[in-house]
This record gives C-alpha cells, structure tokens and sequence, in this order.
C-alpha cells in the first residue's frame, strides 16, 4: 500500500497547528488563571503542581507541533 506523500504531509501539518494551538491554550490558563489561582491559594502544593503542569503541557505541546512542522518541511525538500 503506498501511502500519498501529498496528503501525509497536509495531515501532519493540520496536526501540528492543532498541537500549537492547545499550547497556546494551556499558556493561556497558567497565565490567567493559574496565576489568580496561586495568588488566592499561596500554601496549597496541590494547586501549585496543576499549574505548573498546566505550563509543561503547553511548552511540550508547542514544541511537537513545531517539530511535525519541521518534519513536514523536509518530508516536501526530500521529495523534491
């Protein structure tokens, strides 16, 4: 089964800027509202570690979809 490099490359790219855009999201609620949250509950590690994870998430996320991005990049140059 040979698969179409064309439409590979369009899915990753689809992927990857629904990747970047759920970072962004993920950056978003740490800096609104997991800061409000920290503000209002100092001592409690149980709200400290969601949003730090909240922030984790976001910066893995944004760097998988700009990795497929790259990824698609060479994927096109290699069939060219």
């Amino acid at each position: 089964m040979i698969i179409d490099m064309k439409k590979t490359q369009w899915i990753l790219l689809i992927l990857s800027v629904l990747l970047i855009a759920w970072g962004i999201v993920d950056f978003y609620h740490y800096a609104v509202i997991g800061k409000e949250l920290l503000q209002h509950y100092e001592g409690a590690e149980a709200i400290n570690s969601l949003v730090s994870y909240s922030l984790v998430e976001g910066i893995i996320k944004v760097i998988l979809g700009v990795l497929l991005i790259i990824i698609c990049h060479f994927m096109r140059k290699k069939r060219n």
